[in-house]
């Protein structure tokens, strides 16, 4: 938490991992910045590279209120040299508890890339 009292997050990438749990380091993070009665959440995804998709998904899920579409997954074929869309692997953002409704600010530079823009344009859309 910021001395002006505002919760403050950032991540550089958003890891596909099996041995640590950012959706459960975001959970008690959001749990201590509403016990703390937060004016607001500053998410710094500025030279954020991506990660896994999935994850993003995820974490969105602490800021929606309904079940929504997040992506459908396509894919480069090398036969066809085209970009065909995969409909066995499409991701739903599913609302997660604590969820946080209250001002977020989203910052984001020319080197936020790949999932990295996922979060943003999914909060975009949401408020």
């Amino acid at each position: 938490m910021l001395n002006n009292g505002y919760g403050y997050l950032k991540t550089h990438y958003f890891p596909m991992s099996v041995l640590s749990s950012p959706e459960k380091i975001l959970e008690e993070k959001l749990q201590q910045f509403q016990d703390n009665h937060v004016k607001g959440l500053i998410i710094d995804l500025r030279d954020n590279k991506g990660g896994y998709d999935q994850l993003v998904a995820n974490i969105a899920g602490y800021f929606v209120k309904e079940e929504r579409f997040y992506e459908v997954t396509s894919y480069y074929n090398k036969f066809t040299k085209k970009f065909e869309i995969n409909h066995n692997e499409t991701r739903k953002i599913i609302p997660t508890k604590p969820s946080y409704d209250g001002k977020i600010a989203i910052l984001i530079n020319s080197q936020t890339i790949s999932s990295g823009e996922g979060l943003p344009l999914v909060l975009y859309v949401s408020f």
